[in-house]
């Protein structure tokens, strides 16, 4: 598995989680993985969009 097809499959997990409250057992079931495993996949895939959404201009600061 390539890691686009890897992060698209972890996107699906997350929206499925998020947006449709699908629990983590019904989407391993999907994706013929345990619910740590879904669990693991879904948390990591959120830790990438904190840290994206993290990086952003304070409006504070003066730039050097």
């Amino acid at each position: 598995m390539s890691d686009l097809d890897y992060d698209k499959r972890a996107k699906d997990m997350y929206q499925m989680h998020v947006n449709e409250y699908r629990t983590l057992t019904a989407i391993g079931k999907r994706y013929g993985l345990t619910k740590e495993r879904v669990r693991q996949i879904v948390n990591k895939y959120k830790e990438g969009l904190v840290d994206v959404q993290d990086i952003r201009t304070s409006g504070d600061r003066e730039d050097h």
